[in-house]
C-alpha cells in the first residue's frame, strides 16, 4: 500500500467529546483514541499505519490476516467472512459490498 491516511482533522475533534470518568480514575474504551494513536505512531514512523498494521500481522506469522482497503473489491477478496441482515420481511439478505466501503470524511 502506497497511501496515507491521517486522521488529524478528526483527531482534533476528540477534544469535545464528553469525559465519561475523571483522568485516571476510571477506564472507556475509546475507537477514537486508538485511532489517534495509530495516527500518532504512524507519523512519527513516517509510514503508513496500514504498512504497520501489515508488517506486525506478518511478524506473527499471521499470513492470511489481511487489510481491505476501499480500492478492493470486497466479493473478490478470498478468505472473508460476509455480513447478513433480516430485510423488512424478515428474509436474510446479503450486504452489499458498498456497505465495505471506507467512508473518508473531508473535514
Amino acid at each position: 500500500m502506497n497511501r496515507c491516511i491521517h486522521y488529524f482533522p478528526f483527531n482534533s475533534r476528540t477534544r469535545y467529546i464528553p469525559e465519561m470518568c475523571g483522568f485516571r480514575s476510571g477506564f472507556q474504551y475509546s475507537n477514537q483514541m486508538f485511532i489517534m494513536a495509530g495516527d500518532i505512531v504512524s507519523h512519527i514512523a513516517g509510514v503508513p499505519f496500514e504498512n504497520l498494521v501489515q508488517e506486525f500481522l506478518n511478524d506473527l506469522n499471521m499470513t492470511d490476516t489481511l487489510i481491505v482497503t476501499d480500492t478492493d473489491d470486497y466479493d473478490t477478496v478470498p478468505n472473508v467472512s460476509r455480513g447478513y441482515y433480516l430485510d423488512k420481511d424478515g428474509a436474510l439478505q446479503k450486504m452489499p459490498p458498498a456497505a465495505y466501503k471506507s467512508v473518508l470524511i473531508d473535514m
